[in-house]
């Protein structure tokens, strides 16, 4: 087999034949010469991400290798159709980026250079995440895709070296608490919403590798966190202000939004005082100006197989599971009907985002004493029969992170297959991926201040 080839160099963008004007945030390559069976290619830079096009003859199949420090050790799926496009995703500003365009027949010129080093996120200098512990035999690898909530909000990707291979910054009066790769698009969804949440301005928006978007949908008065679904749908959760006694109070609800632009609300906190009582138990944080924060839902996950959904209340300090009539099936907390075995109810403080292992437990953040405790990741088995919730296995931060982290603000872990679960502490900027024994398979921590919200591992990207 003969290749067909190009490779990254310089700052320009390359085209066989013509090169084309670009913008600051773009970078072009210089042109190389290729045969009749490559027509033409170009390659542009959008921060750390390449993106390819190239053109074929007829019945020519042609595929992208590609790598880091010269070596083509990553290649995308193969194309047939005579216009192609391929993103690179998994380079870092100043990376020695070289790739090339394989193909069944001919062959094209080669050059080489490496990424522009200018920052990670432009609009605020390199933010580069610290890799601290890195046990290669502990962990599968990939990469972690999340969100920073806070000194400038942004969804991000990083390798497991700490390297940031894609951003996405929102502007200065927007928040995002929850980013992922999108199941309906081929890029990152996350959550935008005003940093004034007086405005009701939230959305689900999904970002295209080089940062454009690519889709949005209207979250009415949608907030922390967002959940897709292969129809289009996507759940997310939203406020509902009432009056209490003279005062407004905000309590929760959890939504559907479809592609029609219609909305089903599966369930209401108002609706429900049997669930969650309308008591002045809540802590207002100042996170909803519009009166009262009562319930503060912060989290929820869904059990496709038996079509129950999970819900995380903070302030409040109950994680509620509910049916799809928004009927109770299980509930623990303060406010919760279920009993708990190995774990004191005052210690359910502060609940972040609670979630379903793959074996059917729910693994939930929670710190334990409020502002003097340690925030504590906690697993606990369900016994339906017997209404009980026992734990069956805990990793407080202060165990592995050397001393005692207290997070006020968001906090969330998610098991993985490999049994590892990956931990986001919060308000301490610290992400770890923890083995069943404790041990600690990678570890890396923020600047100060960035907040971090939900991470989400995975194996690969494009």
């Amino acid at each position: 087999m003969q290749r067909a080839m190009w490779v990254l160099g310089g700052l320009a963008l390359g085209a066989c034949g013509d090169s084309s004007d670009t913008t600051d945030s773009d970078a072009p390559l210089p042109p190389t010469p290729c045969d009749e069976d490559v027509v033409s290619s170009t390659a542009t830079v959008h921060a750390t991400v390449v993106q390819v096009d190239w053109e074929t003859t007829a019945g020519v199949t042609t595929w992208i290798e590609w790598g880091l420090d010269g070596a083509f050790d990553r290649v995308t799926a193969p194309m047939d159709g005579p216009s192609n496009t391929a993103w690179l995703v998994g380079a870092y500003n100043g990376a020695d980026l070289v790739w090339r365009v394989a193909s069944d027949v001919g062959e094209c010129g080669t050059n080489s250079g490496e990424l522009p080093g200018d920052g990670f996120v432009p609009e605020q200098g390199a933010v580069r995440i610290d890799v601290t512990h890195n046990d290669p035999a502990l962990h599968d690898g990939g990469y972690l895709v999340g969100a920073n909530v806070a000194t400038t909000a942004f969804a991000w990707a990083v390798d497991r070296e700490g390297n940031n291979v894609w951003a996405k910054v929102l502007d200065d009066d927007r928040l995002m608490t929850d980013a992922k790769p999108s199941i309906l698009h081929d890029g990152i969804a996350y959550n935008s919403f005003a940093e004034d949440r007086t405005k009701d301005e939230s959305k689900v928006i999904a970002a295209g590798w080089g940062g454009d978007e690519l889709g949005n949908t209207a979250t009415a008065t949608g907030h922390h966190a967002f959940m897709e679904f292969p129809n289009g749908d996507i759940a997310y959760l939203g406020i509902d202000i009432r009056d209490v006694g003279g005062s407004p109070w905000v309590g929760d609800t959890l939504n559907i939004a479809h592609p029609d632009g219609t909305l089903t609300e599966v369930w209401n906190v108002w609706d429900h005082p049997e669930q969650i009582a309308q008591d002045d138990l809540g802590e207002d944080i100042g996170f909803y100006p519009q009166g009262f924060d009562w319930t503060h839902a912060n989290g929820f996950d869904y059990d496709e197989a038996n079509e129950r959904w999970l819900i995380t209340f903070r302030n409040v300090a109950t994680v509620l599971e509910i049916d799809s009539s928004g009927g109770h099936v299980m509930s623990f907390g303060t406010m919760g009907s279920w009993t708990l075995d190995g774990i004191d109810v005052a210690n359910i403080k502060w609940p972040h985002n609670a979630h379903y292992t793959p074996d059917g437990n729910v693994l939930v953040f929670v710190t334990p004493g409020g502002d003097t405790g340690t925030s504590t990741l906690v697993e606990l088995a369900r016994d339906d029969a017997a209404q009980t919730m026992t734990v069956v296995w805990e990793h407080p931060c202060a165990l592995t992170t050397g001393g005692d982290c207290n997070s006020r603000v968001e906090g969330a872990g998610e098991r993985l297959a490999n049994g590892n679960t990956i931990v986001s502490w919060g308000a301490a900027g610290v992400l770890q991926e923890i083995t069943a024994g404790h041990a600690v398979a990678w570890e890396a921590k923020w600047p100060l201040g960035h907040i971090t919200g939900h991470v989400h591992q995975v194996d690969s990207l494009p």
